[in-house]
């Protein structure tokens, strides 16, 4: 009997075991389910901002073509009116 008690309270504990094992995988799984959403969304949002970053120094490389036309204008707008006041001076 005593054997019987021994076998019973073996696969008791084998059953709680297999239980705890059972419970602690299911948990896994969720987290990792979880886990995979989080990631996801981590990239999704990654390349937004690189998609942001690419659209700004597109910005940023129009705009500075557009000063360094604007400067070049100037600069020559600049020259002609030198040229212009020098050459005015000296016919005089």
């Amino acid at each position: 009997m005593s054997k019987t008690n021994t076998s019973q309270a073996q696969k008791e504990a084998t059953d709680t075991m297999q239980k705890m094992i059972d419970e602690s995988v299911e948990r896994l799984e969720a987290s990792q389910k979880d886990f995979t959403r989080l990631e996801s969304q981590g990239y999704a949002q990654m390349s937004k901002n690189i998609d942001e970053a690419a659209r700004l120094f597109k910005d940023g490389i129009a705009y500075n073509s557009q000063l360094s036309a604007e400067w070049r204008r100037l600069s020559l707008e600049a020259m002609r009116r030198s040229a212009a006041m020098f050459t005015g001076s000296w016919a005089a």
